[in-house]
Formats: C-alpha cells, structure tokens, sequence
C-alpha cells in the first residue's frame, strides 16, 4: 500500500463507515486494548464517548473527522471516497480528488478506475439482468476485501476481470 493524506487510524474505521460493521460491533471493538493502541488518545477518547445506541453514529464519527481536519472540501471527497468503497458509487471521475487520498500506487488506480468504467458500461448497455447482477456482486465482493485490505493495512486484492 502506498501513503495516503489519511492517518492510519482513519482506515481501521472505514468498516463501519462502509456499513460493513454495525455500530454495536464497533463500539465491541473499540472497547477493546487492540484497538486503542491504533488511535491518538484524543481521538479515542471521543470515539468512546460516541452514543453507538442513537441513529447518529455514521454523522457523529464524521464529525470528529471533520473536527480533525477543519476542511469542508476534504470531508465531501472523504465522503465521496466511502461511497466509492462502500459500492455505491456508479462513476469517478480519473481527476477525482479521491484518488489522491487512496493510499493505491498509480497502476492499482488505473486498474480500479478501469474496473469502475466496465461496471458502469455493463448497469447502463448489457440488457441482461443476470450478467448485471453478477457484475454487481463481482464489484460487491471486491470492495468488502479492499475495505477489509485498508483497514487492516494488508495486501490489496487484486481487482476483478470484468467484461467477459
């Protein structure tokens, strides 16, 4: 993995941010000695005292995020950048500010911009429902384990072969 204008401890939190993790789980785990050795104590700290029982968990995680940073224009690409992992974006731009906070080399960004352009090309001209279902659960599949590779500071995945 290349560095990325994110601190490390931003990616152990992108499980949830994704909506891979349920806040319940979450917030097991950040009661947990592992995972307090990954984040500065200020940040920890607020991260505990997060109400993981209301519906404002995702907002109140982002907001000390936002806090961290105080840049509007960096939390709407950090926003941007989760919707892309969490599988819901149908498009990003090659200039996209996101990819410059991915912690991906050049090649790896090409390849999954690449993939992002089949995907894309597969949902709006193949008329087969199947084919597009399967696709789905391709690019579905892929992002779960790029999430899990950047949280847990592992080995990329490779990316799917799409289109045939």
């Amino acid at each position: 993995m290349q560095n990325s204008s994110l601190p490390k401890w931003f990616w152990k939190l992108l499980p949830f941010l994704t909506g891979r993790q349920s806040a319940a789980d979450f917030e097991q785990w950040l009661n947990t000695d592992c995972a307090k050795n990954h984040f500065p104590d200020e940040i920890y700290t607020k991260l505990w005292w997060v109400n993981y029982r209301g519906n404002q968990v995702k907002n109140d995680i982002l907001q000390i995020i936002s806090n961290q940073y105080g840049h509007d224009e960096k939390m709407l690409v950090i926003r941007e950048m989760l919707d892309l992992l969490a599988n819901k974006l149908d498009y990003l731009k090659i200039d996209s500010p996101v990819w410059e906070i991915l912690p991906f080399s050049t090649e790896y960004q090409e390849n999954l911009y690449s993939m992002i352009l089949v995907r894309s090309e597969i949902e709006m001209f193949i008329d087969n429902e199947n084919m597009q279902k399967i696709y789905h659960q391709k690019t579905a599949e892929f992002f779960a384990k790029l999430c899990d590779a950047l949280a847990n500071d592992r080995v990329l995945p490779e990316l799917p072969i799409m289109g045939n």
